[in-house]
């Protein structure tokens, strides 16, 4: 495994958490998902399985979503593990219907939305309340990829100075 991917997963994430993932919990996903899962995504969830990512960390997505900031950066909560009572399995279950084919949620975003993977890895934001294809749009080609192009974001300047703010209030306002 890549020492940039690891150095990125020790930034970016709040504090580690190890958790064993059974061999049959393992086993159940991949054969619900067809997906061997890769090492990368196997080592996040056995170290940051319901870990919150470090406030003011995005990624800027290969397709922006309608949510991405003026920057272009899009952010998520968590990845989704194996061992919670919400788990891969559970939230797969739950939003199959509604999910377009072949993707497979792995991580929470605001809004009821996810980062999902696709059987040949590549890694979507799905938008729950558009239509199927509509709804998805490419994150990056790779877990590690997108692991790696998480970064802290630019700071917006949020400096106002308030002399220069103007401001009425009608009568009623007062009473």
């Amino acid at each position: 495994m890549n020492n940039d991917f690891l150095k990125k997963c020790e930034e970016i994430f709040e504090f580690k958490n190890v958790q064993k993932i059974s061999k049959e919990k393992l086993q159940e996903y991949e054969n619900l998902t067809g997906i061997k899962m890769s090492p990368e995504l196997l080592y996040i969830l056995e170290n940051y399985e319901g870990v919150m990512i470090n406030e003011g960390y995005g990624f800027v997505s290969q397709q922006l979503s309608p949510f991405a900031n003026e920057e272009g950066y899009e952010t998520f909560i968590e990845f989704i593990g194996l061992n919670t009572k919400y788990d891969l399995i559970g939230i797969y279950e739950m939003l199959k219907k509604q999910l377009p084919c072949d993707i497979y949620p792995i991580a929470e975003m605001d809004g009821g939305n996810y980062i999902c993977i696709s059987k040949n890895e590549e890694i979507y934001i799905w938008l729950h309340e558009f239509l199927e294809q509509e709804g998805l749009f490419l994150a990056n080609t790779s877990i590690e990829k997108f692991i790696l192009s998480i970064e802290k974001m630019p700071k917006v300047n949020t400096d106002i100075d308030i002399s220069q703010i103007e401001s009425e209030y009608s009568d009623d306002f007062w009473y």
